[in-house]
């Protein structure tokens, strides 16, 4: 099996249309209204971290928007490595850019395209299969 491409890489990911669904208009704020672009998304996110990469969450979100968007991803069990800043030792303190340096851009709008998580899955992380949490049971 081919082992995990992700070990000491730096993944500058988006968030809206990336790990959420995107909505037209404004940014959601409501924590309740954002729904994972694809099932597993955040679980993704936490292996790659497990497997010894860095994410870097790269948004267009700031201040009161950005906010809930961070809340929401530790409420789900991720904590990412930084926001919006460059985490890098060689660059942890650049401050005349606002671009993020890191190896891989995750973004709907890249080009070419995200090809989405499950084929991220099969080319960066192939030996972790996806494991999800348990619903909880439902008494009826």
């Amino acid at each position: 099996m081919m082992q995990s491409k992700v070990k000491g890489k730096y993944f500058a990911v988006d968030f809206d249309g990336t790990i959420v669904k995107e909505t037209e208009g404004s940014f959601i704020t409501d924590k309740s209204k954002f729904q994972e672009i694809e099932y597993g998304t955040v679980a993704t996110l936490i292996d790659i971290q497990k497997s010894g990469g860095y994410v870097i969450i790269f948004t267009c979100r700031s201040g009161s928007v950005l906010e809930p968007a961070i809340q929401w991803l530790k409420e789900k069990g991720f904590t990412p490595n930084g926001v919006n800043r460059n985490i890098m030792p060689e660059f942890a303190n650049l401050e005349t850019s606002n671009k993020v340096i890191a190896d891989v851009y995750l973004d709907n709008r890249s080009w070419p395209a995200f090809p989405g998580w499950k084929e991220f899955r099969k080319e960066w992380l192939p030996d972790r299969p996806l494991v999800l949490p348990a619903f909880p049971k439902i008494d009826r």
